[in-house]
Parts: C-alpha cells; sequence; structure tokens
C-alpha cells in the first residue's frame, strides 16, 4: 500500500479557500473514506485517518485573512 500526499500551506490568507480547503480534507478523511473501496481504493486505516486528521487541524486562517 502507499499514500498519496497533499502539500498545503500552513496558513491562508483568503477565508473562502481555507474553509473549501477544510472542507475537502475533512471529507477525504471522514465520510469519503465510505466510498474508497467502490472506486478501488483501500481505505486508510484508523491510525493513519485519526494523524491526517490532526495534520488538518494545525492547517490555519491567517489572522489578517480576508
Amino acid at each position: 500500500m502507499t499514500y498519496t500526499w497533499l502539500l498545503c500551506y500552513r496558513q491562508y490568507g483568503d477565508k473562502k479557500k481555507f474553509e473549501a480547503l477544510q472542507d475537502l480534507l475533512k471529507y477525504c478523511v471522514g465520510d469519503g473514506q465510505k466510498e474508497s473501496e467502490a472506486l478501488g481504493y483501500i481505505p486508510l486505516p484508523a491510525p493513519v485517518a485519526a494523524k491526517v486528521g490532526a495534520a488538518i487541524g494545525t492547517i490555519k486562517l491567517a489572522a489578517n485573512a480576508s
């Protein structure tokens, strides 16, 4: 098994982009995992999904965001 990597900024200055990214990433490691097998993927193991969820939480909206 191999993983797909996604590089993200630590902070986003655009609130809409930040929220869209958060929504997408949370879906991918949450409810989106239910679709994995139908799409030909292996669902993430729970410990990996938890680490990814924690990493998503480190992405922040910049203080001066618009």
